[in-house]
């Protein structure tokens, strides 16, 4: 087991017949009612062409004993929910880098008509060079239950999605803003173990850095970014993860 939240658990596994290793996404509940084979490689089937330095690629989707699962190459490397349970902050300058390989990703997404829908520390995993690479792709079709949330270690979904509002390149956008916050602070942007309060939280307050992070030499800039990114409003935020 390399890690698990509410949705799925990732392992490290071995195919049994060729003995090639592999990396498994196996989701906790069913992401859809009714779920079959064929259902389930049809809702997944975009993120399976998916083929960029950034997003860790995935090369097959099947249902086994019951459980959706999702077949991704072997990687040598941590998951960012991981590496920041071990280190707490981030040194800026990998911060802005991991923040820039997920921004590639999804320049490279967007630019195929899809959206993320939940970038957060539990789909982004580093290599053993760094890279951050992004998975964890919210099927088609998948519905959140908002009530049923684990918000206690973190809120990851823009304002809007939580109002009811279908996932777009903007929400991924502010998903890269809550992640880059947690990265420079050691902290989740919004985090309440009651899903009511939090989401409350994340569609009333305008999310600010501490005030004493980010105020050396050329920081003020990367500071109102982050800002920008986090802003409640969709068309206050960078217009693209590539104008990100």
């Amino acid at each position: 087991l390399m890690s698990s939240d509410a949705d799925s658990a990732w392992w490290q596994a071995q195919e049994t017949l060729q003995g090639r290793e592999c990396l498994l996404q196996v989701w906790q509940q069913p992401p859809q009612p009714g779920l079959t084979q064929a259902s389930w490689r049809e809702a997944t089937q975009a993120l399976r062409e998916f083929h960029h330095p950034n997003v860790l690629q995935a090369t097959d989707a099947v249902i086994e004993e019951g459980r959706a699962v999702i077949v991704h190459a072997p990687l040598s490397g941590v998951v960012l929910s991981q590496w920041l349970a071990d280190h707490e902050a981030m040194p800026v300058r990998q911060a802005v880098l991991v923040a820039i390989g997920l921004l590639d990703a999804l320049a490279h997404v967007h630019d195929a008509g899809r959206v993320h829908g939940l970038v957060r520390p539990q789909v982004v995993w580093l290599d053993i060079t760094g890279r951050a690479l992004l998975c964890g792709f919210e099927p088609a079709g998948r519905s959140v239950d908002m009530q049923r949330l684990a918000t206690a270690s973190g809120l990851y979904m823009a304002p809007e999605v939580a109002a009811g509002l279908r996932a777009d390149a903007l929400s991924d956008v502010h998903g890269v803003g809550l992640v880059l916050y947690e990265l420079i602070t050691g902290r989740a942007a919004v985090s309440d173990p009651q899903p009511r309060r939090a989401l409350e939280r994340l569609q009333t307050e305008d999310l600010q850095l501490p005030s004493q992070l980010l105020r050396g030499p050329g920081e003020d800039g990367l500071r109102s970014l982050i800002h920008r990114a986090l802003a409640r409003d969709p068309l206050q935020r960078p217009a693209s993860a590539q104008a990100l």
